[in-house]
């Protein structure tokens, strides 16, 4: 539905919309390589894998000639994002979580250095210290894998934590992904007191709603991230000046139940 309205929006302003989906960052950096070259592009949206452009000139070199944004945070690039407000992501998710606990709080985190996860893990702890409740906050980064945040990680979690003997009666875990893999993982232990954690996820990907133990998420909904979408589009194509000043779009979390 995103791309539809976005697609309408360009071919009004006279222009193409073009979707490229690539399996690795080599071969994504190679069509940005050859985006800049050609010069004909008006302004450009990417997603990467990558949580760090350290030492690729590529990156800056778009942004100098294209008007160009992430749509999600790379920790170390001054090219703006779209995305969740990740710190306000992490205080709702702590304000969610504090209405159910009454024993120990688990965050469940990408490794460190993780832009998102860091804005997300201080504004949990910010809201938890305001609360009094820092104390009882269990922090985990996970690095089961190097790839990231997965079903499989939250699975590994899931399997080798003794959470009957942690104290952890709720959880926030980043992505919704592994709080699928960890809500699974206790199941085929059978964990006999599931009913008694609460599990917050993070993503609303669509998969996890057919799972036989629900949760809620936090989330962006669909026609915020369109309109964040718009505003750039509009604010970049037909420009009559290179100089387009752009910064963050930060939108704003909702918490989803299933």
């Amino acid at each position: 539905r995103t791309s539809k309205r976005i697609e309408s929006i360009v071919e009004k302003m006279g222009k193409e919309l073009i979707i490229n989906i690539h399996d690795d960052v080599n071969s994504q950096e190679q069509f940005l390589s050859k985006l800049l070259h050609d010069g004909n592009t008006d302004a450009l949206i990417i997603g990467s894998a990558r949580k760090s452009v350290y030492g690729v000139k590529l990156y800056k070199r778009l942004a100098e000639q294209i008007p160009t944004v992430f749509c999600h945070d790379i920790y170390d690039t001054e090219i703006p994002v779209i995305t969740i407000d990740n710190y306000k992501a992490g205080r709702l998710a702590a304000e969610h979580l504090l209405k159910f606990s009454n024993k120990k709080i688990g965050v469940v985190l990408d490794e460190n250095g993780y832009k998102s996860d860091d804005l997300k893990l201080k504004g949990f702890l910010d809201k938890l210290a305001e609360s009094n409740s820092r104390s009882r906050c269990v922090v985990v980064r996970n690095s089961f894998r190097s790839k990231g945040a997965t079903f499989e990680d939250g699975y590994n979690f899931g399997t080798n934590l003794d959470l009957n003997s942690s104290d952890i009666d709720a959880a926030f875990a980043s992505n919704d992904e592994v709080a699928r893999g960890f809500s699974q993982a206790l199941i085929k232990k059978g964990y006999k007191n599931i009913d008694s954690l609460t599990l917050l996820g993070f993503g609303d990907i669509k998969s996890t709603k057919t799972q036989k133990y629900n949760f809620a998420t936090i989330g962006i909904e669909g026609k915020y991230l369109t309109k964040a979408y718009e505003s750039f589009i509009q604010k970049t194509c037909n420009r009559t000046s290179k100089d387009v000043p752009l910064q963050d779009s930060l939108l704003q979390p909702k918490l989803m139940d299933r």
